[in-house]
């Protein structure tokens, strides 16, 4: 190989690394915003739950003062 073949294969090794380094910059974001989205998710779960939870004991209570009149 000639000092030209080689500056050729090092400027497209170089591309190339750039490529790469731009598809894992990319990857990294995306898997930071499913990150924030899970987590958000998470706690839209817990925050449903809690409310299941307050409601049931709420009808329990209700049914309680029915069966009590």
């Amino acid at each position: 190989m000639n000092d030209s073949d080689l500056e050729s294969r090092l400027t497209e090794v170089e591309q190339t690394q750039q490529r790469q380094d731009q598809v894992v910059a990319q990857i990294h974001e995306i898997l930071l915003l499913l990150a924030q989205r899970q987590h958000e998710t998470e706690r839209t779960l817990d925050r449903t739950a809690a409310q299941q939870e307050t409601d049931t004991r709420a009808i329990a209570d209700l049914q309680t003062m029915l069966r009590d009149r």
